[in-house]
């Protein structure tokens, strides 16, 4: 028989052993617990991340979706765009649906000169008002351009980084953290840019590079175009505007000057004993001579001016926006500058030299219509003719009686 206190220890040593045993179990379960709880955390931040990359996934989808499903209608309406000013705004309402800019702008650069003009824009101070002109810095011209007589900036060699162009104090307030410069080959023909894009950040410099390129298309395809068709419109002979171009374009101001309230005056002028010229020159240097007019009235009326041959040796230069005063300002300029150029053999004409007389006729107060104009102002020329030659008459009221 064992003894009562042998007996106690060993209840107590097994007592232990069992809590022993038991403890380690009970840290066991915990330890397994907490691993399991950091398992399941674990999946949930997977799963989260699956689903955060499936929603992701599904918006960028849903944004290229919307991208292709309106891109072919866009590229439709650039190629379909009359000018190349209507091309700039087309342009900047693609990138604003690609991007959400806070701000962009449009550039385009006025032809035979170094400016460049904002023809549509969103999001700019007021200091950056839409047809601001600036003249653009960097420009680089080749020999060509030389050659060829464009104007500084006409023509690029190469364009390094175009925003160089538009660091000019004109531009402050122009954000350009993404630009796309719009060429035919090495020649400049707009420049698009992008501040604060609120979509399709990471894809912002390629979306507006392709912007970019389709509207540089569209511009290159109406460029030629506008090559052709104005080839098409001038006279062979004198670089000036033919007949039928003139009467459709004075078809075309008559009625937005009647809308707009401004004036649309017409010099028809004749060189004077032309016929003597021819007779006494012969008809080589005779034609010699209409080109050469023609030259002088291409090259010194004003920008938005029309010079066209009339016919035979009969000249006309429509001043739109003219009233008669000015008309025939600017008519009596022209007139002087034939008066005074070295024509060969000027000196056997009947006047000494080569010169014009004209007539000058006003929309509305002469006429309203292309062709009583037109007839107005050769009623006045007729007047020019009996009063001696080599002047300028205006018509008057007395002309449709």
């Amino acid at each position: 028989m064992q003894h009562p206190a042998a007996v106690l220890g060993i209840g107590i040593a097994v007592g232990w052993l069992l809590a022993l045993t038991l403890g380690a179990q009970r840290r066991e379960l915990r330890v397994l617990q907490g691993l399991r709880e950091k398992e399941r955390q674990e999946a949930d931040k997977a799963l989260a991340r699956v689903k955060r990359e499936l929603d992701d996934t599904g918006h960028r989808w849903n944004e290229q979706s919307d991208l292709f499903l309106h891109l072919p209608e866009l590229i439709g309406q650039l190629f379909a765009a009359s000018g190349q000013r209507e091309i700039g705004p087309l342009a900047l309402g693609l990138i604003e649906r690609l991007l959400e800019p806070e701000q962009a702008a449009a550039l385009v650069v006025r032809s035979g000169t170094g400016r460049l003009v904002l023809v549509a824009s969103r999001g700019l101070p007021a200091t950056l008002p839409m047809g601001m002109e600036v003249e653009y810095r960097g420009r680089r011209q080749d020999p060509a351009a030389a050659e060829t007589g464009q104007a500084p900036g006409e023509r690029f060699a190469r364009i390094v980084d175009v925003r160089q162009h538009l660091a000019v104090p004109g531009l402050a307030g122009l954000r350009t953290d993404a630009v796309s410069a719009l060429a035919d080959g090495d020649q400049l023909l707009a420049i698009l840019t992008v501040g604060g894009s609120r979509k399709r950040k990471a894809q912002e410099k390629q979306l507006l590079a392709m912007v970019g390129d389709l509207a540089s298309a569209a511009m290159a395809q109406k460029n030629r175009v506008r090559v052709m068709d104005d080839s098409a419109n001038r006279d062979g002979l004198t670089g000036v505007y033919n007949r039928p171009h003139l009467l459709r374009r004075l078809e075309e101001e008559l009625p937005r000057a009647a809308r707009e309230g401004t004036f649309v005056s017409v010099l028809l002028l004749d060189l004077d004993y032309f016929q003597h010229y021819n007779r006494t020159n012969g008809t080589v240097e005779g034609d010699n001579v209409l080109r050469r007019v023609g030259e002088i009235l291409q090259g010194r009326v004003r920008r938005n001016d029309i010079a066209a041959r009339f016919g035979g040796e009969e000249f006309v230069v429509v001043f739109l926006g003219a009233g008669k005063e000015l008309a025939l300002g600017l008519a009596e300029n022209l007139r002087g500058l034939i008066e005074t150029h070295p024509f060969p053999h000027r000196q056997h004409q009947p006047l000494g030299t080569v010169t014009v007389s004209g007539g000058v006729a006003t929309f509305p107060e002469d006429a309203k219509a292309t062709d009583v104009l037109i007839r107005c102002a050769d009623e006045a020329l007729l007047d020019a003719k009996k009063a001696g030659r080599n002047r300028i008459v205006a018509a008057t009221p007395s002309y449709l009686e």
